[in-house]
């Protein structure tokens, strides 16, 4: 069975509002049994663009999510996502390779897709508790998963995903912004030969680079570009997971492997970030006033002003876990070098 669908539009609307505008250059789904028993399923899905419908910049903005074709290699399949699992007796095989997207911040739009998340969540909730399931205690267990001790199966992956490319104007509205772009690299997941007792995954993360530039949001142009940090190399985990308990050895073990990291600091370059935060600080508190407005409610911004965002972070501990863990972590050959200038 293969299903092709071309040129789908998905409005996203609340209300009498529309919110914003998706469009997928292709969807495909194919699947295939053979006489043999094996599964193979295979998902692509072309490029992908979303544009603003209701902000007050709407006009002024090319595309809030884009593919990013600047990023994609020759070579590289054109669909920004493409899926294959294939299920066979002793192996479950899944590959994943996806694209570069560029995404843009626009305060006034974000918040409102919040909110229509939130409402989005509110009714799956509603609808799942109308549709309760019994408690899972009381639940009958698969047959296969009962078997599962004996003989494991094997899971091999390979998934390579570009993360999305973050752009951070200061003023969405404007010709021309000054911007803060984050590339947050290429993570590449691979399985090892699997031992008799651990199993083996490797991730490798390149290409992570940050920097300040000149945004044209009409067009997507970025120019003018003055890097903050860059990673040169590939930085990896190794992770061994231990199938069963053993008090000879822990249940997770990671080797990492951290490459260079180079960083630049000069006072115009943090006049320039500190510009952009102020300014993305203040156009978010606008664009809560104007949907406050909007819909006749107040609402309270979640930081403390324009000039002093605050971050929380909160450890949560439960002293009713049945379970144990051990984790182990090691780091060799670490090396950091402080260069100011050319010295």
């Amino acid at each position: 069975l293969k299903v092709t669908f071309e040129g789908l539009g998905v409005e996203l609307v609340t209300g009498t509002q529309e919110l914003a505008c998706l469009a997928l250059e292709t969807l495909s789904v194919a699947a295939r049994q053979t006489a043999s028993g094996t599964l193979k399923l295979e998902v692509g899905v072309g490029s992908l663009t979303l544009t603003d419908s209701c902000s007050p910049s709407k006009d002024s903005l090319s595309a809030i999510v884009s593919s990013d074709t600047a990023q994609t290699g020759e070579g590289v399949s054109g669909d920004l996502l493409a899926l294959c699992v294939e299920q066979e007796e002793s192996a479950l095989r899944v590959e994943v390779a996806l694209q570069p997207l560029r995404v843009v911040y626009n305060p006034y739009l974000t918040e409102r897709l919040l909110e229509y998340g939130q409402c989005l969540a509110a009714a799956s909730e509603s609808a799942s508790l109308a549709l309760q399931t019994p408690p899972s205690d009381s639940q009958e267990i698969p047959s296969d998963v009962l078997q599962a001790e004996d003989g494991r199966q094997a899971l091999q992956l390979d998934m390579v995903l570009h993360a999305p490319t973050l752009l951070m104007p200061d003023d969405c509205s404007s010709a021309s912004a000054s911007c803060l772009k984050v590339n947050l690299g290429k993570l590449h997941l691979t399985t090892g030969q699997p031992t008799a007792d651990t199993d083996v995954f490797h991730m490798a993360l390149t290409d992570t680079q940050a920097e300040v530039c000149d945004y044209q949001p009409s067009t997507g142009e970025v120019t003018n570009s003055r890097p903050i940090f860059s990673r040169a190399g590939e930085s990896s985990v190794t992770v061994h997971k231990a199938v069963a308990k053993s008090s000879e050895r822990p249940d997770v073990e990671m080797t990492v492997d951290v490459s260079r990291i180079t960083t630049v600091i000069s006072d115009a370059l943090l006049s320039s970030l500190s510009g952009i935060a102020r300014s993305i600080a203040v156009k978010r508190q606008e664009a809560l006033d104007e949907i406050a407005t909007a819909d006749g409610v107040e609402l309270v911004a979640t930081t403390s002003g324009a000039d002093s965002p605050e971050l929380s972070t909160e450890v949560l501990t439960s002293g009713s876990s049945s379970s144990e863990m051990a984790l182990k972590v090691t780091f060799e050959g670490l090396g950091v070098e402080l260069v100011t200038g050319t010295q």
